[in-house]
């Protein structure tokens, strides 16, 4: 009888603890999400794995009333999926293990100014891929991160980047610009380049770390250019008015330029490209888009309502 009693309760507790984690997993914008941090409101993007074409992820979603901020983008979160772009907002920290894994039909990714760390076999044989640009806050890249990459031909790393994987870009067979802006060189192993000819990649890094990298295990085999001092910074564009009825302006900080807009319909749909400041959407039909803002010296990504 009192295994009997102790089974009442139990079940029950499994039952409302079932519920309240069920409850923490809903769906914005065509896109799955998970509650990590229920007192921060923090949240992760989630399982969505049946995934297709442009994906724009928002630094901010709004589940029962409460706003919450993205931060993270789970394992597996796009793994295998049909997606051909992706743009990660700058409240993004961590991609985690294998997000993007096996994504074949993948060709552009646009990261945020926050990620630090991207996790083992984040982009493993995104074979479509021809380029990636990480921003200063990176600081980390796991292991295998972009293993047999086979399109991929340009990476370009921040200053802050200390930890490089093993086989992060082994069998990138066509990789040939490196970019690194640190000016002390990553203690890294040769395998993280395994299957291909070092020499035959141009290595761009600080003049003043020229020297360093010169002489430093497995970074010495490259052949070696001076990076730019460019660099791009975070930039905060305002659009307004929000909502918008037939036009929006966008108001960029200093003298960026503006190169690209970029509007995409709730189902990630590109459906407007413009290339000026006051943008023209009289013809889209009334409901939420979100517009990507791309400058001459960095991205965001910006919700609208048009009435």
């Amino acid at each position: 009888m009192k295994t009997m009693k102790k089974n009442y309760f139990i079940t029950p507790l499994l039952i409302m603890i079932s519920v309240f984690l069920k409850a923490q997993n809903f769906t914005e914008s065509g896109l799955n999400y998970s509650v990590i941090d229920a007192v921060n409101f923090y949240v992760t993007v989630g399982d969505n794995q049946g995934a297709t074409g442009s994906v724009i992820i928002l630094d901010n979603v709004t589940y029962n009333g409460q706003v919450y901020t993205v931060t993270t983008i789970k394992d597996y979160a796009f793994s295998g999926s049909s997606i051909s772009s992706v743009v990660i907002p700058n409240s993004v920290v961590t991609i985690v293990n294998d997000a993007f894994a096996n994504c074949a039909s993948l060709t552009n990714v646009t990261v945020g100014n926050s990620v630090s760390t991207v996790g083992n076999g984040a982009f493993y044989k995104c074979t479509s891929l021809p380029s990636i640009s990480f921003p200063d806050s990176l600081t980390s890249l796991g292991s295998l991160s972009f293993f047999a990459c086979t399109s991929l031909e340009t990476v370009i790393l921040g200053d802050a980047i200390i930890t490089i994987g093993d086989q992060s870009f082994a069998w990138c067979s066509l990789l040939d610009s490196f970019s690194i802006a640190t000016v002390v060189p990553a203690v890294i192993n040769a395998n993280v380049f395994e299957g291909l000819a070092s020499e035959n990649i141009n290595l761009l890094v600080p003049s003043s770390g020229s020297a360093a990298y010169q002489a430093a295990a497995v970074w010495l085999n490259f052949s070696h250019g001076v990076l730019s001092s460019q660099k791009k910074t975070k930039i905060f564009a305002e659009v307004y008015p929000n909502p918008v009825i037939n036009n929006f302006q966008i108001r960029l900080p200093g003298n960026m330029v503006l190169q690209n807009v970029l509007i995409y319909n709730m189902v990630g749909q590109l459906v407007l490209i413009s290339n000026v400041n006051m943008v023209d959407i009289s013809e889209l039909p009334n409901g939420q888009y979100n517009v990507f803002i791309e400058t001459s010296n960095g991205n965001s990504v910006k919700r609208i309502v048009k009435k």
